[in-house]
């Protein structure tokens, strides 16, 4: 596990593996629904997402699937609007809970954190420039965020870009995530960005990630 140290400071980029991915997972990636709320006539990014806890060692996920708002000081393109989507399907929702949250537990301190679990595709194809982060470099207003990069289809971009928050010139990291790869950070001290996606060869291409964040609960 590789661990990175911003100058002054012990908050840190994790790096680590998935253990496995298995097709049930895949197969959910092309049943997630338009995400109505890009503020663009262009449908690029399709999205599922569910809320939930973790107190100490313990997760659960949330009876209900809460709306997703951030402010529109942190999301220029969709803030201060209350986004609904559609819960992750089972197969997702067991990998969170038994793959994703154990791998960010075995990082973060033992307290109580509001989660937020988003499963997202970002689609390309000839006509159409996949976009990532529409929002461009930012943070999402949270603790953390565990990303972890499923599968990838016939794209060029998408690199991965983590940069000081208080000097957004300073690149601290950058990379193309494949599947498999996971980053764990700080969302209180890295802002990030991931460049938008077009096609390898002509046609279709994707990206398919799952994010999950941690808001710590006083």
């Amino acid at each position: 596990m590789l661990k990175l140290n911003l100058a002054a400071s012990e908050k840190t980029l994790w790096f680590m593996r998935l253990p496995s991915i298995d097709d049930l997972l895949l197969k959910t990636f092309e049943r997630l629904p338009v995400d109505k709320y890009l503020g663009s006539q262009s449908q690029f990014r399709y999205r599922r997402y569910n809320t939930g806890k973790v107190d100490n060692k313990h997760f659960s996920w949330d009876s209900d699937s809460n709306y997703f708002t951030q402010s529109l000081k942190i999301n220029h393109v969709a803030g201060e609007i209350k986004r609904f989507y559609e819960p992750l399907e089972e197969p997702a929702k067991d990998y969170v809970k038994n793959t994703l949250i154990p791998l960010a537990q075995s990082i973060l301190p033992a307290k109580q954190f509001s989660t937020g679990a988003h499963q997202i595709r970002v689609c390309t194809h000839d006509n159409l420039v996949g976009k990532p982060s529409p929002e461009g470099i930012h943070q999402d207003g949270f603790e953390y965020v565990i990303v972890a990069c499923i599968n990838l289809q016939n794209i060029a971009g998408g690199n991965s870009i983590f940069v000081d928050s208080n000097d957004r010139n300073n690149i601290i990291h950058e990379q193309i995530m494949k599947p498999y790869d996971v980053i764990l950070f700080d969302d209180t001290i890295y802002a990030h960005y991931v460049s938008p996606i077009v096609p390898k060869i002509p046609g279709n291409g994707y990206r398919d990630v799952i994010i999950v964040t941690f808001k710590e609960q006083k």
